[in-house]
């Protein structure tokens, strides 16, 4: 809700201490606060996790996990995310992340600017994609000039005395939040950051004053991946991937110890590369080595000691779909549903989805059957159940498929089954998407709405739905899928609404 003070675009802060409020007043402009640091990126774990994913054929380039390492940095650092205006601190309503696109590589190619809104439950799939369709969208010139995209053609072409005027004017509106939304949408400057990955074109980083028209308090260049020796901290000589990062900040919205630690943490998720696949706003404490996460209750901490340590950095040879970022959801929903159940063994259920799709890198049509297999041949698990549990957990296992005929032979089975449908609409539809542009590039856009549309109706219809076990969460999530697969056109909408087109 707007507080009188806010702006359309942001919300005042009002806690600013005395220090902070003088700085403003000594340095009123964004430009003259610009503090730039160099600093050079290790992405030796980060081109690993890149060329894996590359190997299971998902078409990842290193620009989106740039830009989903920095959006997961603003949420963890939300004061990245202020900006001042007319001598007043505000934080930006949303995380945004924006940058120039060439219409084709010439030099007299058109540039056109492209905002990416990070929301919440983004994930790396979800914002390569948004990437993806965005600039594949402007070069083959599908998309009209909206926006600032095209004021900018129209003001640029007036005569000096009836621009540096309007120009003025602009600047004034400007600041007091009072922009027309024509000129503020698809506007760079109103993001919360501006990047650029000069690597592409096999250049350094550089640096880019930021600018006093607009909101945005950040910007960032990338450089050229390259293979350097290092140093190590016990004085080996080791060949490391590195990258430069140049970035400027305002200094006047957070101080140099705030900017150090948010790189700190930035190099923290290029280290820890699975963290990319976690939600936008995961909370990442680094201090802890750890995502911070809730604690499962009643669990024996000896087996959970024993799958984070060795079954988890298993899923790290699985496709997105399948890799831990899953798993934690799948864990999440199996003890959320067991709270229906009388008499449910948590230890059991825990290891079930712990399990359940270990073995998808490995035979990925018979998953079921190997990750089944896996389980009950290992020998540690005999230490924390019976041969009678062990053998309702592998079977449980074995029946977690929607493609299992019949149901499964347990009610373990049936909440693995339950649990392992994700109860969210957009992620449905854009995984339905990315499905579409791996394996029928050939059809139209229009073509692919028919198809992504059928393909969810028919999933997640009453006759062929395969969830055992409900709660209110998916009831809606049907209702939702049933409501927007209704009309081809409402489906269209809805999809362009989630990614933002």
């Amino acid at each position: 809700m707007r507080k009188f003070g806010d702006r359309k675009d942001g919300r005042r802060v009002r806690d600013l201490t005395g220090m902070a409020q003088i700085s403003i007043d000594l340095k009123p402009n964004r430009c003259d606060s610009d503090v730039y640091i160099n600093q050079k990126m290790d992405l030796t774990e980060l081109v690993k996790y890149v060329n894996r994913k590359k190997s299971e054929d998902m078409d990842l380039t290193y620009f989106p996990t740039f830009v989903m390492a920095i959006g997961k940095t603003f949420y963890n650092r939300p004061r990245l995310n202020y900006f001042v205006a007319n001598r007043h601190v505000f934080e930006h309503n949303d995380v945004v992340i924006s940058f120039v696109a060439k219409v084709t590589f010439e030099d007299k190619s058109e540039q056109m600017m492209i905002m990416i809104p990070i929301e919440p439950e983004d994930t790396l799939e979800t914002v390569s994609l948004k990437i993806k369709e965005k600039v594949s969208r402007i070069r083959s010139k599908k998309d009209k000039k909206e926006g600032a995209n095209n004021a900018i053609d129209t003001l640029g072409k007036l005569p000096n005395i009836i621009r540096v005027p309007l120009m003025g004017l602009f600047k004034w509106l400007d600041q007091k939040g009072k922009l027309p939304t024509s000129l503020v949408k698809d506007n760079l400057y109103y993001s919360s950051i501006i990047v650029s990955n000069l690597g592409s074109i096999k250049c350094g980083a550089i640096y880019h004053n930021i600018n006093d028209f607009g909101t945005c308090s950040s910007l960032a260049t990338m450089g050229e991946i390259k293979k350097e020796e290092i140093i190590t901290s016990d004085g080996k000589r080791e060949l490391r991937d590195l990258c430069e990062f140049g970035i400027n900040f305002d200094e006047r919205v957070a101080d140099g110890y705030y900017f150090a630690k948010s790189i700190k943490m930035i190099q923290y998720i290029f280290d820890h590369p699975e963290l990319l696949e976690e939600r936008a706003d995961t909370v990442i404490n680094i201090e802890e080595k750890h995502v911070k996460e809730k604690k499962t209750s009643r669990i024996n901490p000896e087996l959970k000691e024993y799958v984070e340590r060795e079954i988890f950095p298993e899923y790290e040879k699985n496709n997105d779909g399948h890799g831990i970022n899953h798993i934690v959801q799948v864990l999440k929903r199996s003890f959320t549903l067991s709270k229906q159940l009388k008499d449910i063994n948590l230890d059991m259920v825990y290891t079930i989805a712990a399990f359940h799709d270990i073995g998808h890198h490995i035979n990925k049509e018979e998953h079921e059957i190997v990750s089944a297999n896996m389980f009950y041949e290992n020998e540690k698990m005999k230490e924390f159940f019976t041969e009678e549990e062990r053998i309702i957990i592998k079977e449980a296992i074995e029946d977690h498929r929607s493609s299992l005929e019949g149901e499964p032979r347990s009610v373990y089975g049936k909440l693995i089954a339950s649990a392992d449908r994700t109860p969210d609409l957009k992620t449905m539809v854009t995984r339905t998407r990315a499905y579409s542009m791996k394996h029928f590039k050939e059809m139209t856009e229009d073509e692919m709405f028919e198809r992504e549309r059928a393909e969810l109706r028919n999933r997640f219809s009453k006759e062929n739905d395969r969830c055992y076990i409900k709660d209110e969460e998916y009831e809606k999530f049907l209702n939702d899928i049933a409501d927007i697969t209704s009309d081809i056109e409402k489906y269209k909408e809805y999809y362009r609404e989630v990614t933002k087109e």
